[in-house]
């Protein structure tokens, strides 16, 4: 899992608006498509070993919790995604 205190002290992770980062999902939770709104959402998984990974452009962040991170994006194919940081074990920024 990740904190806000990994976006500062390990290098490689520090994230901006506009950034392009691929995030990978702690085990056994899902992108839920939610086509009304044209929205995804981070949800369990039927599968407990999944194993899923989510590219997109970040729009905005704020602090949650302690330790944590709400960041919104946009996906490449236009769905708005909300994901917190403790939602995630890894991520990777391309630009």
């Amino acid at each position: 899992m990740l904190t806000t205190k990994d976006l500062y002290t390990k290098p490689g992770y520090g994230i901006d608006i506009d950034s392009v980062v691929k995030f990978k999902l702690l085990r056994g939770l899902e992108l839920k498509t939610i086509e009304l709104f044209k929205s995804r959402v981070i949800g369990k998984s039927k599968n407990p070993n999944s194993n899923r990974t989510v590219a997109l452009t970040i729009t905005d962040y704020k602090p949650y919790k302690s330790g944590d991170l709400e960041i919104e994006g946009v996906m490449s194919d236009g769905y708005n995604i909300m994901l917190r940081l403790s939602q995630c074990r890894d991520l990777k920024i391309f630009e």
